[in-house]
């Protein structure tokens, strides 16, 4: 069963008070990208979320490198991240990819109707790249 909107705020919500520890600052793009993610999340909207975190993880970089060409690969490659958000990136960018380049995402398989794509591992892809994007966001932070 899929959670419901307000199930979705509260578990980004407390994500956010989990992750954040002091401040963070970045780019007017990256926010406005990561706020188009959180309302894409709550609205249920998995795939739309999944893109808009990798989105969002691809602006931070190439604002935080001023490296506006790089591809998102190389972006994560070139930044100092450790190795597991490093992994968690990457499988946030080959996520991305299977619902961006291919007509037939979800293993290949033919929807009968958009609403078949909506499956609970969807939902987990979905959380899984938002925690990812705030791990990023909220990677280097201030007090």
């Amino acid at each position: 069963m899929r959670s419901d909107s307000f199930e979705r705020d509260q578990w980004a919500l407390d994500l956010e008070e989990h992750l954040l520890q002091g401040g963070a600052s970045f780019s007017e793009w990256a926010t406005l990208m990561s706020y188009e993610a959180h309302t894409c999340f709550v609205a249920g909207a998995d795939i739309s979320t999944i893109i808009l975190c990798a989105s969002t993880c691809e602006a931070y970089l190439k604002t935080e490198q001023s490296d506006y060409d790089a591809k998102l690969y190389i972006l994560i490659e070139k930044y100092e991240l450790d190795d597991e958000l490093k992994n968690r990136i990457h499988k946030l960018r080959k996520l991305r990819n299977s619902w961006v380049h291919s007509l037939q995402a979800n293993g290949q398989k033919e929807f009968s109707c958009y609403s078949d794509a909506y499956t609970p591992s969807l939902e987990r892809d979905a959380k899984f790249a938002y925690e990812t994007m705030l791990m990023l966001l909220f990677s280097n932070p201030f007090v």
